[in-house]
């Protein structure tokens, strides 16, 4: 969610996330995350570059995306500034099947003339922005996706995926055992509407194992 990252750590990093929920419920939320991001120096330039990978799945709903970043790093202070950009395509499948009770108390999709009756998909342009400062011990990200706001088109109606602003920091703390370190941090996430916190704490030892808690406010721990 943030372009800035994109290669400034100094090195080739990749990551694969999967994650079901509600398993065993017929159309269940299902996503799955492929990253990956490596420093570059085109021209003697110091910058960095992507790709995101993104397949979200719920309902009758089934998004694709997929995203190249574009990051520029300077030396600020002690750390590095990257200012990214990002710019793909993003698509949305919409694939339902209706089951209407009986009487007049319900009213079928063709009643609706918003609702798709049957398969359809949208495809459209999608960008971002962000911040990436990173420094020995601390860093900090700021960064907005669906800057264009995209138009999703239906035989139907359009509509739009909204933008979301993105703010996350941390730190690395040295504790007195010279193998262990605490890492607190802070993520928060907002479409310009509705704000959610969440609060990191990790316990990393040897810069190789490392396990916490983090907390969503007046959702989950």
């Amino acid at each position: 969610y943030n372009p800035g990252f994109a290669g400034i750590s100094d090195m080739v990093c990749a990551a694969a996330v999967n994650r079901q929920q509600w398993v065993g419920f017929e159309r269940a939320p299902a996503t799955t995350i492929f990253n990956i991001s490596a420093p570059v120096s085109p021209f003697k330039i110091n910058s960095g570059v992507g790709l995101t990978v993104n397949s979200d799945r719920i309902g009758f709903e089934k998004d694709i995306s997929l995203t190249v970043s574009y990051s520029y790093h300077m030396e600020v202070g002690q750390g590095t500034l990257g200012i990214g950009i990002n710019a793909g395509m993003f698509n949305m499948t919409l694939d339902p099947t209706w089951k209407i009770p009986g009487g007049d108390a319900f009213t079928p999709p063709s009643g609706d003339p918003l609702i798709p009756e049957s398969k359809e998909s949208s495809l459209a342009f999608d960008a971002g922005l962000g911040l990436y400062y990173k420094a020995d011990r601390y860093y900090a990200g700021l960064s907005v996706t669906h800057i264009n706001r995209p138009n999703i088109r239906f035989s139907k109606g359009v509509s739009f995926l909204s933008r979301h602003y993105y703010l996350t920091a941390g730190y690395i703390l040295q504790l007195p055992n010279p193998s262990l370190e605490l890492l607190p941090s802070l993520y928060t996430i907002s479409d310009g509407k509705i704000i959610h916190f969440s609060a990191t704490s990790l316990i990393r030892y040897n810069k190789k194992i490392w396990g916490g808690v983090s907390y969503r406010i007046s959702d989950a721990i």
